[in-house]
């Protein structure tokens, strides 16, 4: 602004002093004109009275998916140029338009509506940074403006999945035969009383036992019979070898998209499907229908793995030996398998042969992201893997899976072909 009002003032000062050294009172008039500018320009107000609206043409994405962003600008005073600009998240990559705008605001209230496109190729809540005005005095003349304004906008990035409709169950004899369980959250119940146990989450209220509950001053609900059904429940290792890799292909990324479709097709076929985030201590008991998807879903997209997490996979299995003892499922454990915890792994999967007399069937899938490293790297990594998977093959399945060389689509239709 200073700069602006002194090369005015200096201007109309440099015609008097030349009026004074030709001694012609003409040049005396053209210093008028500064003068009348820099009065106009005091009169003139910044533009202000500035409102910014942010919005998503919706809320929830895939990864990858473009993400249409419209933003309304509206100035309701002042005369002059307004620039906006609103900042991308880190990760994001902008596809289509531009978030940096400049429009000039004239006599009449103004308003504009542009949009831009990004993409966020990673799963994840994200909230759109705050936007940036700055707004200048036509002239320079007076104070300019710089405004900041928090939309609050959010959206939900889900992992990707696959929906499976092209994909049947095996109509040959599988190689793994999953238990019908007598119990089912969503089966139609029974008047059959079986026993009163111990709450676990998830639980409706209206089978707690208070007698129970108030004699043992721990909540007991009563158990019934239910229609049978198949259930399936995953274990994701969301420790920090599920870290390792790039930022945006790591271990937990694609267990995120292969257990999102798994539960889809499992959940399609009327099974029971269960969740618990190894490291987190993320639980969600098996249900069915797609409620059930949508909370899954929602799990895998919040979930981060955890630096320094001690939980391992038998003290998973531990926490949830009522809900296994329960529904008698397959279990699917995804996870990265390395030397560290190999005998957690190995001990787990014996300790549950042992106590169900092999009535559990257990899937193990490795996930290996290594192919991002140099070749040689990538030989000994492999050549470790395998000698683990040999070493499981004893106790449960186990799919090798480097992400570089199959797709989502090939380890479901593995997985599916193993289970009946």
């Amino acid at each position: 602004m200073m700069s602006a009002v002194k090369e005015l003032v200096s201007t109309s000062l440099w015609f008097v002093f030349i009026a004074a050294l030709v001694g012609s009172p003409h040049f005396a008039y053209y210093a008028l004109f500064p003068i009348s500018l820099l009065a106009v320009g005091f009169i003139i107000e910044s533009p202000h009275g500035i409102g910014v609206r942010m919005d998503t043409n919706r809320r929830i994405y895939r990864v990858g998916e473009e993400i249409k962003i419209r933003v309304n600008l509206s100035v309701e005073r002042g005369i002059g140029w307004v620039v906006i600009r609103n900042p991308l998240p880190p990760e994001a990559s902008l596809v289509e338009g531009s978030n940096v705008r400049t429009f000039f605001k004239g006599l009449r209230r103004f308003e504009v509506e542009y949009e831009y496109v990004i993409v966020l190729p990673k799963r994840g809540r994200y909230t759109l940074p705050p936007t940036e005005v700055y707004a200048e005095h036509v002239l320079g003349v007076r104070e300019s403006t710089y405004a900041v304004f928090t939309g609050g906008t959010d959206v939900t990035v889900m992992p990707e999945f696959v929906l499976s409709r092209r994909l049947h169950a095996p109509r040959k004899r599988s190689k793994l035969a999953v238990p019908v369980t007598t119990q089912s959250v969503r089966g139609a119940l029974s008047t059959d009383f079986k026993e009163i146990r111990e709450y676990l989450p998830g639980d409706p209220l209206r089978f707690i036992n208070w007698k129970a509950t108030a004699r043992l001053g721990e909540v007991r609900v009563n158990e019934y019979e239910r229609e049978g059904k198949k259930t399936v429940f995953f274990f994701v290792d969301v420790t920090g070898r599920m870290g390792v890799g790039s930022t945006l292909r790591t271990p937990l990324e694609y267990s995120a998209s292969l257990v999102a479709s798994l539960s889809y097709y499992f959940l399609k076929h009327g099974y029971n499907v269960g969740l618990y985030l190894v490291g987190s201590g993320k639980l969600l008991m098996p249900s069915t229908g797609s409620e059930q998807f949508h909370s899954i879903l929602r799990a895998l997209t919040e979930v981060q793995h955890i630096e320094g997490s001690t939980e391992g996979f038998r003290s998973a299995v531990e926490k949830t030996k009522r809900i296994v003892a329960q529904y008698t499922p397959l279990l699917i454990y995804v996870t990265n398998l390395i030397e560290e915890g190999f005998s957690d792994v190995a001990g787990s999967l014996t300790a549950v042969i042992s106590a169900y007399r092999k009535r559990l069937p257990a899937i193990v899938i490795d996930v290996s992201p290594y192919s991002v490293f140099e070749d040689g790297a990538v030989s000994l990594i492999e050549l470790e893997k395998r000698a683990l998977s040999a070493k499981l093959s004893p106790l449960a399945r186990v799919i090798h899976w480097d992400p570089s060389e199959g797709s989502v689509s090939s380890v479901l239709a593995k997985t599916i072909m193993m289970v009946r």
